[in-house]
């Protein structure tokens, strides 16, 4: 069973996203590789690696966490290691020219 204290506020830092978090919260705010390597500004191969489970540098991982939290993303992360994602219900609408 999943409480409270297993969701993680934006900008709380304790625990860092996995590669299928992102891959989740990509596919829920329907962004393509490429659309939030934009948004994140990064390279598209950092979003591959990551969603890949190829550790990645903590400030790269910070920016792309931040953009899928300002998407509406909400990371939660489980005592048994569990981990998943929220979509808040004020989702914020991205547009990639």
């Amino acid at each position: 069973m999943i409480s409270a204290r297993d969701f993680r506020s934006p900008g709380q830092r304790e625990m860092t996203i996995r590669g299928v978090q992102c891959r989740m919260a990509r596919a829920a705010l329907g962004l393509k590789i490429s659309e939030l390597a934009c948004l994140a500004g990064v390279a598209p191969t950092t979003i591959t690696r990551l969603e890949a489970g190829t550790p990645i540098g903590p400030r790269t991982l910070s920016s792309i966490e931040k953009t899928l939290e300002d998407g509406g993303i909400r990371f939660v992360f489980a005592e048994n290691g569990d981990c998943g994602i929220m979509l808040s219900p004020f989702q914020i609408t991205f547009v990639v020219e």
